[in-house]
């Protein structure tokens, strides 16, 4: 398996847990029980813990000069490359960590005080 694979693996894990997490949520609507509710706060925090850590990487390989030189490389291959857009990407890449990392802290806090 090489990177983007993997990448693409974990990404469609966080996902799949989403939405687990949301019919189990449907679950507790009609039962009331709090161990349903408990087990989807749990699945909220492993979605937005592998969404950190997707988008972690994905800054990374960004931010890395050995990764930047393949993109470039992909890129040059299909036709554009300009550096606004790879500045846009950067921006967009960093906002992306930042909000799922702080939906990983309040669901994770959540957890704890429920």
């Amino acid at each position: 398996m090489n990177k983007k694979d993997i990448l693409k693996t974990l990404d469609i894990s966080s996902f799949v847990s989403a939405i687990i997490a949301t019919v189990l949520v449907l679950i507790f609507q009609f039962t009331g029980s709090v161990a349903v509710m408990k087990y989807a706060i749990i699945m909220y925090t492993v979605c937005f813990l592998i969404l950190t850590i997707v988008l972690s990487i994905k800054v990374y390989m960004t931010f890395s000069k050995k990764h930047q030189v393949e993109m470039v490389e992909e890129e040059t291959a299909e036709g554009e490359k300009t550096d606004e857009n790879d500045t846009k990407k950067k921006t967009l890449s960093i906002v992306y960590l930042v909000l799922s990392a702080l939906a990983f802290i309040f669901t994770f806090v959540m957890l704890i005080l429920y």
